[in-house]
């Protein structure tokens, strides 16, 4: 960071400024210096010198220039008094930046050259320009890490800093920095511990020079014990004493602390016959018995053994017979593991007590062995019914009730009606399958009113009528007014009525001579069958005139 040159810079203008121009663009900048961060150089524009603080391609970017210049003129760098006058400001001078927050990595302002460090987060790298020298004075306490070329520390090792201490680096390269120096606020030196190495091996160092009692011979350097004139229990650590410092043969037993030897120190065959304390004269015949006394053996055989405990080895295979066994003298504990198989059981001997929880699996339950009565009340749920099993036989009556049926579960195959169910006949109140709809036929008669009564007969229906409508009109448009009669085969319904010459019955099941008068409404009775025909009788009244009279029935079923 500072004023730049090179010798013999020149180009030209390549296009007119004007006064308070920041920027102008030249010819070529191959004669020019690298301006980097915070560099600057004076070119000279005719008779005025302009500070130039960065080069982009062929563009310059400039402090604003006083006066305009054509394009064309000379771009020169020459020494000049504000050249002289930064440059020695850059040789004497040292300029002190803004604070910096500490970071990883730990990035160089170009503000100045020293700088407060803010902040403990540790780092092991900065972010700065090559060729720079700065300081670095510390606010608190965090930890620079060593590295041999981002970050070279005094002794190759980390440095925790304290609030105050202060550091020198130089930049060598682009993020890559040397610790020239580095002071404490303490005073201390940074590197305070000193191992063997930095000690030349000729150097001789005073007992006086050792701090406190040597505790370890080995971290103190004394590879030799020459200068002691003896060492006692005091001075030797614990297991210091190993194998390799103890002469052969110079251990006895009043070294031994007693019953400390153990059959693990023995070596084999290092116990012989002379170290026995047993009783008795050891020989060919005798054997050591467990009284700890040399004994002879007998050929004992099972013929002379009347007492005593006989080892199993003089036992003969098959000797010992049921009969040579005391009862009850067998317990649980002389039976091996899976000895006993099913010959060996009496049968119905295996009682509920004998046997362990789940022992019992499927493969051992014969088929149909089970029946209800092995089967505890409500343990058998949806989970153990076969898929479709259950069939009416087994489903107690009225058990289904509506809220056992699930929504869309009855089916038409499930009905029991009789006929035939398809797309044209529906389920009738009798539980049968029937076509719905009507079937009508229209009979017309003429009758002459007479004087007092008449009567008509119509033309058969071609079917069974459930349901006529009958309409009684003279000549002359008007209604017949009086009494009339129905008789023959027709169902009398549960009600019908006759109103201003319009009569109309619901044929039931009823069959019998009925008068109707106008406006009047009647109850019926019932019978069993009926038959195609209809009587109609009539009685006039005596206001009714002479003429001629249509009647219109029309039977529906």
């Amino acid at each position: 960071m500072g004023v730049k040159f090179t010798n013999n810079a020149f180009t030209t203008l390549t296009s007119t400024i004007s006064a308070g121009a920041t920027s102008f663009t030249i010819a070529s900048a191959a004669t020019f210096p690298t301006l980097g961060a915070g560099d600057w150089m004076y070119v000279s524009l005719t008779d005025e010198v302009v500070k130039v603080t960065a080069i982009s391609s062929l563009t310059c970017t400039c402090d604003a220039v006083a006066g305009g210049h054509s394009s064309g003129i000379a771009v020169e760098l020459r020494m000049t008094a504000e050249l002289l006058d930064d440059f020695s400001e850059d040789l004497h001078s040292m300029q002190k930046g803004g604070d910096i927050a500490s970071a990883s990595p730990t990035v160089i302002d170009t503000d100045g050259d020293y700088f407060d460090v803010t902040g403990t987060t540790s780092f092991s790298a900065f972010t700065v320009a090559a060729n720079r020298h700065f300081f670095l004075q510390f606010d608190g306490a965090l930890t620079m890490t060593h590295h041999a070329t981002n970050l070279d520390l005094p002794g190759e090792a980390n440095i925790t800093t304290a609030a105050g201490d202060v550091a020198e680096f130089f930049s060598t390269g682009a993020n890559t920095v040397q610790c020239l120096n580095y002071i404490k606020a303490s005073g201390k030196p940074v590197v305070t511990d000193f191992v063997n190495t930095d000690i030349n091996a000729s150097a001789a160092i005073a007992t006086s020079k050792i701090s406190g009692a040597v505790t370890s011979i080995a971290s103190h350097g004394l590879g030799s014990l020459a200068t002691l004139s003896s060492v006692d229990t005091a001075q030797l650590a614990a297991d210091a004493v190993d194998g390799t410092k103890i002469a052969d043969d110079s251990l006895n037993s009043e070294h031994y602390v007693a019953g400390s030897i153990d059959n693990e120190h023995l070596a084999d065959d290092a116990v012989g016959l002379d170290e026995l304390s047993a009783t008795g004269t050891p020989g060919t015949g005798n054997f050591l018995r467990g009284d700890n006394s040399w004994t002879a053996v007998d050929t004992t055989n099972a013929s002379n053994l009347s007492t005593g405990t006989l080892p199993i080895a003089r036992i003969a295979d098959g000797a010992v017979t049921s009969a040579k066994i005391t009862d009850g003298t067998i317990v649980a504990g002389d039976i091996a593991n899976t000895t006993i198989t099913g010959g060996k059981l009496v049968n119905s001997t295996i009682t509920a007590t004998q046997l362990a929880s789940n022992a019992v699996t499927s493969p051992k339950i014969s088929a149909a062995s089970i029946t209800g009565a092995k089967i505890a009340n409500d343990a058998v749920d949806s989970a153990h019914y076969v898929a479709a099993s259950i069939d009416a036989e087994h489903i107690a009556s009225n058990a289904v009730t509506t809220a056992k049926i699930p929504d869309d579960a009855i089916t038409i195959a499930k009905l029991a009606a009789s006929g035939t169910a398809n797309s044209s006949s529906f389920l009738r109140g009798d539980n049968t399958w029937s076509a719905a709809g009507f079937t009508f036929q229209m009979q017309t008669a003429t009758y002459s009113l007479g004087p007092q009564t008449g009567s008509v007969t119509m033309n058969s229906f071609g079917f069974t009528p459930t349901l006529f409508y009958m309409d009684a009109r003279k000549d002359n448009g008007s209604f017949f007014q009086g009494w009339w009669k129905v008789s023959g085969n027709v169902k009398q319904g549960s009600y019908g009525f006759i109103t201003s010459g319009h009569f109309n019955q619901k044929i039931d099941t009823t069959y019998f001579p009925q008068y109707y008068q106008s406006g009047t409404k009647y109850q019926r009775g019932t019978a069993s069958s009926v038959t195609n025909g209809l009587s109609i009788s009539f009685v006039r009244s005596n206001s009714s005139p002479d003429g001629t009279m249509t009647i219109r029935v029309v039977g529906f079923k």
